[in-house]
């Protein structure tokens, strides 16, 4: 455990099993909570500070991150750790001993089950919980650590090979950078035209996103491609200059006009429409077209540990538009729920080393756009992710659903509408690797 002055750190904790004498290691964030700011529509980062009534006592909550190596946690989302002033230095210590008084009305609640390194036996008083005098799960020892404990042998327990990349004895400090640098990055790129639902659709995504980051405390990089940067050069430069590491997380979000060539039966994903306005001729249309796959396939080649891209366009044959569809039914989109399962969170963005590939219809199909939603697709997409996050009964959230749910969303949303067309709603289609 690494506590800084104001109560932030990190924490690894090591396990072996029982059953299979399999090692893991897994990564806590130490005194960081987010809390949802609902002026600002985002979650802010604050220190968690439990001081007590008696000021000699307080707790550190550390929050589950990910798995680094071994078995996936299935077992505990918080750990907690009481600490007391030493009365010579001023300064908190790992406390060991019986908590010498009953605490009550805790500044915290979650749902499920916490592993809790003191006194998990709580009785239940209407909303609240009591935890009472004991020693179940008491920490019972712990030592500090100098610069002779430093050593190659000992840390392998706690870090990963990658980040112990100094052969040589490593500081304190070195340990702190190596595991910092080796925070996952989140990247977004967003390419869109300007027309009103476009917008609102890179927005809204974006908007998730940067919450997703925060939330899971690590840096999250935006880069928007529009107006005058909306053409071909601008995104494939963007995306040639991009420079992810191996744990990082993609995404790239298109939202515009999309269209495929009667001719081409090789490409069953769009091609993106990157210019303003008409096409003067079939040449200027193929010099300022690319298509979605080829897209997916440089940042693949990135070797990023998740990558999602993403086409919210048509996938109709050239002479058909993407439909502004004029509202008719009430709208039913409010502001999404931010309760998420922090265990869902880590699975889907820090565990997850896969690569997706979505359009939201198939080849000769449109894609439908609304008032209230934006775009079908990236309405469901949204909502799919948001449903799995907020589930706190399931064990592991998995994107196969996610995008089963995305496809079913926007189908049976875009029948309202289309089905009095040729086509009748938007089928969206996918390609997953690794």
């Amino acid at each position: 455990m690494l506590r800084a002055a104001n109560g932030s750190g990190f924490i690894r904790l090591t396990s072996t099993s029982s059953q299979n004498k399999i090692n893991s290691i897994y990564d806590l964030e130490l005194g960081l909570n987010k809390v949802y700011d609902n002026e600002k529509n985002r979650y802010n980062e604050q220190i968690i500070y439990y001081p007590l009534t008696r000021d000699s006592f307080l707790y550190g909550k550390a929050r589950y991150i990910r798995t680094l190596a071994g078995e996936a946690n299935t077992t505990f989302k918080h750990l907690i750790i009481w600490f007391k002033k030493n009365k010579t230095t001023g300064k908190y210590e790992p406390y060991t001993g019986n908590i010498p008084f009953r605490v009550d009305d805790r500044p915290d609640q979650y749902n499920g089950a916490e592993f809790n390194l003191v006194n998990t036996t709580g009785q239940q008083q209407s909303t609240q919980q009591t935890y009472p005098v004991g020693d179940k799960n008491q920490l019972t020892s712990y030592k500090k650590l100098t610069q002779n404990n430093f050593e190659r042998k000992y840390l392998q327990q706690f870090f990963t090979a990658l980040e112990l990349v100094n052969k040589n004895q490593l500081s304190a400090t070195q340990i702190v950078t190596a595991r910092n640098k080796h925070k996952p990055v989140f990247y977004l790129i967003a390419v869109h035209s300007e027309e009103k639902l476009c917008r609102k659709d890179v927005t809204t995504l974006s908007d998730y996103c940067e919450d997703l980051g925060g939330f899971l405390n690590i840096p999250f990089k935006k880069i928007v491609i529009r107006e005058n940067d909306f053409n071909v050069k601008k995104v494939t430069q963007t995306i040639q200059n991009l420079t992810p590491g191996s744990n990082d997380i993609v995404i790239f979000t298109y939202s515009g006009h999309g269209f495929s060539y009667r001719e081409d039966e090789q490409n069953k994903f769009p091609q993106l429409a990157l210019w303003h306005g008409d096409a003067k001729n079939k040449e200027f249309l193929r010099a300022n077209t690319i298509n979605l796959e080829e897209i997916y396939k440089m940042i693949v080649a990135k070797k990023a540990r998740l990558n999602i891209v993403m086409g919210d366009c048509c996938n109709s044959y050239i002479e058909m538009r993407r439909q502004h569809i004029i509202p008719t039914k009430p709208g039913v989109f409010g502001p999404r729920d931010k309760a998420w399962n922090s265990r869902a969170v880590s699975d889907l963005f820090l565990n997850t080393r896969q690569s997706y590939l979505l359009a939201a219809a198939q080849k000769g199909e449109l894609a439908g756009s609304h008032d209230w939603y934006g775009g079908f697709f990236t309405f469901y997409f949204l909502e799919a992710i948001n449903n799995k996050l907020l589930d706190h009964q399931s064990d592991k959230p998995d994107w196969n659903d996610i995008l089963k749910n995305t496809g079913e969303g926007a189908l049976n949303r875009s029948r309202d509408y289309f089905c009095k067309d040729a086509v009748c709603g938007q089928h969206m289609i996918s390609k997953t690797g690794n």
